[in-house]
């Protein structure tokens, strides 16, 4: 009992220590003139570590889904998948769980909720949406 009790203080203590990261993204034009509203979603890792992101937006069907967690190596790029609507939101961690990118908001993954940032991307906008990850 004195050994789960010394265990939850060490998680609990590298969770407080946990800083938030940060987030900026960024927009270029889509040659795909077929599908002029989906946004074609790419992820960055501008850290030094792995980091694991969850996405859940609106696919080009208009049926909402979560999207992960998509392992991402420093300085990787992944697609994160194509999407219709003007926001979408995101959960991610670094493998060591210092950083996190998390917001107010919730959504579910893999039969968890879990905190997540609000991304907005300008009105009506299609084509690439590279959202970039920072550790600090």
């Amino acid at each position: 009992m004195k050994f789960l009790i010394a265990l939850f203080s060490v998680l609990a203590l590298n969770v407080a220590q946990a800083e938030v990261g940060r987030i900026e993204s960024f927009f270029s034009p889509s040659l795909d003139k077929d599908h002029d509203k989906v946004v074609h979603l790419y992820l960055q890792n501008n850290c030094n570590q792995e980091i694991y992101v969850a996405t859940r937006g609106q696919n080009p069907n208009r049926v909402w889904e979560s999207k992960g967690y998509y392992r991402i190596y420093p300085g990787q790029v992944v697609s994160g998948g194509d999407m219709i609507n003007d926001i979408y939101y995101l959960n991610a961690f670094s493998v060591d769980r210092r950083v996190r990118w998390e917001g107010p908001h919730q959504f579910e993954i893999h039969g968890k909720t879990v905190r997540a940032a609000l991304v907005e991307l300008p009105k009506d906008y299609g084509g690439n949406w590279t959202t970039v990850l920072y550790c600090y």
